[in-house]
């Protein structure tokens, strides 16, 4: 069956027949999520028809081992847990699904360890779990520190593991066992400048100066860069580009020599505590610059809990489209919702749901359990969100809508989008083509800055 093109897809059978293509797909896995309707549709039929007669079952095996280990504990857990909580999901989903049609429906078991929120318990835990289970691949591990380091012990070991952590080094340092769906942070980092420059050129206001602020890991000093080289080319003045400690409790001091710098526009790297902490210390010190967070703790649903309407009109650069334009996302949102009563899925989750579902397409067409055999799958993956016929087709649902890796690991099929908080939801407004639909950025943010 000749895989059909994105564009006619859309066109020819709507939104309404996209949802009924998944329900189509998923009715009965779980449960039908709330939101999600059960609509058959003719595309449906005929798509699992096709798979039901090319799907040959191959080697029959008992079980197939993959590994999730997320950080589950210490500073991180607020990560590290949905992420965790997603990968079970999926699991169950593609049980409910068949497991491994090539494996002749052998089911996925799911090992699980605590990485903790330290480098050095997060490798001897990514040993214990190779060397005890064996496992064909790991999906992990979120936060970009932890996830350098338990990758140098799967890759010590050949075992492929699959991150959405966005630093530059995890693909950088010549491994072959690693494997990166997300934008990388220097890349994050031109996107929160450029979306910006648009936003000024459609509106008439771009700020002049900018302050950056960072958190000293992998993740704040590669997204930090990307800022700074994107703000010179576009000829704004960085006033402040300055480090932090992980894990501050104290802002004071930072939002005192932000508020010195003049800046019209702060750009913010930090995960969750210290995304809450140095936004309301600047608002309650009386600072309006506009807020261009990066991505992790700015994305997060306490973010906007703990700070209300502080936490309106930031702007955050992301990894995952919550406009769902994408088919697929809806369908994520919900079902994570209904089996956690949290408000939505946010990046890091839906991340972690996606690339489990991109080791298990591998294993599909490995038709294999070994970790050699499945790290050569992953390097061939061609991943399509639009391609129904592929079982697995949920694990493209990213920006991109696609999921390809380059030499060194690192799916350059994706880039990042930029969110703005607006009464307590989030919605996409860059790049264009993902804009939320009806949704319109306010720019710039009132009664923050005077033009």
């Amino acid at each position: 069956m000749a895989k059909p093109n994105r564009r006619d897809f859309l066109k020819g059978i709507g939104a309404g027949a996209i949802i009924g293509a998944i329900a189509g797909f998923t009715g009965g896995w779980l449960g039908k999520p709330a939101g999600v309707e059960e609509v058959v549709r003719t595309v449906t039929r005929t798509v699992t028809s096709e798979v039901t007669k090319t799907v040959t079952a191959g080697k029959k095996v008992e079980e197939v081992v993959i590994a999730g280990i997320q950080p589950c504990s210490g500073s991180a857990a607020r990560l590290g847990t949905p992420a965790l909580k997603a990968t079970e999901l999926a699991v169950e989903l593609a049980n409910k699904r068949g497991g491994i049609p090539s494996l002749g429906g052998a089911k996925i078991k799911l090992v699980t360890a605590d990485a903790s929120s330290d480098a050095k318990v997060c490798m001897s835990e990514v040993e214990r779990i190779i060397t005890t289970y064996n496992p064909s691949a790991i999906v992990g591990i979120c936060c970009s520190y932890l996830t350098i380091a338990g990758s140098e012990v799967s890759e010590r070991y050949h075992v492929p593991m699959v991150c959405s952590t966005i630093s530059d080094r995890i693909t950088g340092r010549g491994f072959k066992y690693i494997f990166q769906t997300a934008p990388k942070g220097s890349q994050f980092g031109e996107f929160q400048v450029k979306c910006v420059i648009e936003l000024g050129k459609v509106y008439g206001w771009t700020p002049k100066s900018i302050a950056i602020v960072y958190e000293e890991t992998d993740y704040g000093t590669t997204t930090a860069e990307g800022i700074k080289k994107t703000a010179e080319k576009y000829g704004l003045d960085v006033v402040l580009y300055d480090s932090y400690p992980h894990g501050i409790t104290d802002a004071s001091d930072l939002v005192a020599r932000i508020m010195a710098s003049g800046a019209e526009a702060l750009y913010p790297v930090s995960y969750i505590t210290d995304a809450i902490l140095i936004i309301k210390t600047l608002r309650d010190a009386g600072g309006n610059q506009v807020v261009v967070g990066g991505g992790a703790g700015y994305i997060m649903p306490e973010f906007i809990e703990a700070l209300g309407d502080r936490a309106n009109y930031v702007i955050s650069v992301g990894s995952v489209d919550y406009s769902a334009n994408l088919p697929g996302v809806k369908y994520i949102n919900e079902l994570y919702k209904k089996a956690t009563g949290e408000k939505f899925l946010w990046e890091y989750g839906i991340e972690t749901f996606t690339d489990t579902f991109v080791v298990l397409d591998a294993i599909n067409r490995a038709a294999s359990t070994d970790p050699e055999d499945v790290r050569d799958a992953l390097a061939e993956t061609d991943l399509d969100a639009y391609d129904l016929s592929n079982l697995f087709w949920l694990g493209a649902c990213r920006p991109g809508a696609h999921i390809k890796f380059d030499e060194t690991g690192w799916n350059y099929m994706t880039y990042p989008v930029v969110i703005e908080i607006l009464n307590g939801e989030h919605i996409t407004i860059y790049p264009p083509e993902l804009a939320t639909p009806g949704a319109k950025p306010v720019w710039p943010p009132p009664g923050l800055v005077k033009t």
